[in-house]
């Protein structure tokens, strides 16, 4: 079974644990700006939310510096299918926010819940033709990024949606009507999306904590641990050696 991993903060893992909700970030806020750019209809980043994580088992300083507290985060490993997205009546992924209509990404028979992200310097089209048929490059949309970010090994939990409120009335199904939203390019002005998951897939996480951290971040993370049921995981300090200097 695959493992996933993810830095963050302290002050976060207390959140997702707390509220047993994973964050999704819209892609107009994430680090890179030609998230989300389409060679066909431009900037969707708006419209897209992602939750990222790592594919990459070994530390990377990179992610450490980037992602954390001065390195005094944490390294959360899981299993990839601890996050399940349970759906309403009409389709809708459910979250937190009753005004957001969100919906999975797919395409034909693919289906990415979870995909890898894809590094290249070019960026494929997403029609066909004339008539403007959708190819298999749709379902990359926001899930291509410049080679420059190769290092992160990222893969990540993905969907789109908009604020109810900014739906057209084009389409016979609500998904159509989104659809034709996005396309047309209406506002979005919700930024992020919480979604639950089930504590119990946390039981046999691993927790490393980050190079700067101290025993009371130890101590910290030890009390957080505790909220997970029959936990089984491992926690242990980050085997990077590395003298940090503030900038």
């Amino acid at each position: 079974m695959e493992r996933i991993f993810h830095y963050t903060t302290l002050e976060v893992l207390k959140l997702i644990i707390s509220n047993k909700t994973i964050r999704f970030n819209s892609l107009s806020h994430m680090d890179d700006m030609m998230e989300g750019y389409s060679v066909d209809f431009g900037d969707l980043s708006k419209y897209y939310y992602v939750s990222s994580w790592s594919s990459n088992q070994e530390e990377s300083i990179p992610l450490w510096y980037m992602y954390t507290n001065k390195m005094r985060g944490v390294r959360v490993e899981v299993d990839s299918h601890f996050l399940q997205m349970n759906k309403d009546k009409q389709g809708n992924i459910i979250s937190t926010n009753s005004n957001l209509v969100a919906y999975p990404i797919q395409y034909g028979n693919k289906d990415s819940l979870l995909s890898p992200v894809k590094y290249s310097a070019v960026w494929q089209s997403a029609i066909n033709g004339p008539r403007g048929y959708f190819n298999d490059n749709f379902v990359d949309i926001g899930l291509v990024k410049p080679v420059a970010w190769e290092f992160q090994k990222e893969v990540r939990f993905r969907f789109y949606g908009i604020n109810k409120k900014y739906l057209i009335n084009l389409g016979g199904s609500q998904f159509e009507r989104f659809a034709n939203s996005m396309f047309n390019n209406q506002p979005n002005d919700i930024d992020f999306a919480d979604i639950e998951f089930d504590i119990h897939n946390f039981s046999n996480a691993n927790f490393v904590l980050g190079p700067a951290s101290t025993n009371k971040d130890y101590e910290t993370l030890i009390e957080l641990i505790r909220q997970i049921p029959n936990f089984c995981g491992k926690i242990q300090k980050s085997s990077l050696q590395i003298r940090f200097k503030e900038k």
